[in-house]
């Protein structure tokens, strides 16, 4: 089955969804038929014409979305995936993988840009959509800092979601916390306005690189790579520099200058911040944990851990 969704301003996802399931939406709301699965879409009208559009299901046939995103009337978007399960999303010709066990994972583009994605049989998801129209993605970045102002919106960028803006966003969806209207749509822009700002943050530590836009995006698109190989073992320079049309030595050199670090580097910090967190929920024993990341040295896992946070894998455990 194929959906094909129109993103712009005074059109929702809920109605052109509800039509292809060939169900009517009540209140805002309207439940996968039962013929294709279980689940729901919810929808909110936000402030300044923000949309947010949540998503539980667990279908029992493959189903692909298209969305057209037309760059004069479109949105930008943040595809969130909150199902702690790895979900791929495909922007014009490039793949990105949203989220990674143990970590929730945001993905923003901008008008313009078309996608498509599909689910797995009988997987259960959650997903999040905010749909910002370009008058509001503007005073966002008036607001937000000098060098923001000044920072063009790559068109495509992806990031892990901290616990603490995890979980407000989840606060925010549960229909059975007790929220008045507006305290829920201040607690969804509150949530929104932390994602926009981890594409904002000091993370492209070296602002006088002189790095040509179209750059910056393939570095983006490396470092999405990375994040969808944390659970085993990286993928070679040789690889990742085929992928952006970039010598290896050019793509070394262009990801220090961009995020200040080497990609190896990059590549283990961000392995072990998942290690982290999967220690802290208690997903497992140090053991399973460290295989499940690809160390089949739990030794080096334990040292290269400890030269991180400071700490022991076992002390994480115990706290």
């Amino acid at each position: 089955m194929k959906i094909n969704i129109k993103i712009e301003e005074g059109l929702t996802q809920l109605e052109q969804m509800a039509s292809s399931f060939k169900v009517a939406p009540d209140k805002g709301k309207f439940d996968i038929p039962p013929s294709l699965g279980t689940g729901f879409c919810t929808y909110y009208e936000l402030p300044y014409n923000i949309q947010l559009h949540h998503y539980q299901y667990c279908l029992n046939q493959r189903i692909e979305v298209h969305s057209f995103n037309p760059a004069g009337r479109g949105m930008y978007m943040i595809n969130i995936n909150l199902s702690q399960r790895l979900l791929q999303k495909n922007v014009e010709d490039r793949r990105y993988a949203l989220g990674i066990e143990g970590q929730a994972g945001a993905l923003f583009y901008s008008p313009g840009k078309d996608t498509s994605g599909q689910n797995e049989v009988d997987v259960p998801y959650e997903v999040v959509f905010f749909s910002i129209p370009a008058m509001a993605m503007q005073q966002f970045i008036k607001t937000f800092t000098v060098q923001a102002k000044n920072k063009e919106l790559p068109f495509c960028n992806y990031a892990e979601l901290p616990e603490e803006v995890e979980n407000k966003l989840r606060q925010s969806l549960a229909v059975e916390y007790p929220l008045d209207l507006f305290s829920r749509q201040g607690m969804m822009l509150e949530s929104l306005g932390k994602i926009l700002s981890l594409f904002y943050q000091d993370e492209w530590k070296n602002k006088k690189s002189n790095l040509k836009q179209a750059d910056v995006q393939q570095l983006l698109l490396v470092k999405a790579v990375l994040h969808t190989h944390l659970f085993g073992s990286a993928p070679t320079i040789d690889k990742l520099a085929n992928q952006v049309n970039m010598s290896p030595s050019q793509l070394k050199s262009k990801f220090k200058s961009l995020f200040g670090m080497p990609i190896y580097r990059y590549y283990l910090q961000s392995k072990l911040k998942v290690a982290y967190k999967l220690l802290k929920e208690q997903e497992g024993t140090i053991g399973e944990i460290g295989y499940r990341l690809g160390y089949s040295n739990l030794s080096q896992f334990s040292a290269q851990f400890k030269k991180q946070f400071g700490i022991s894998p076992s002390e994480v455990k115990l706290g």
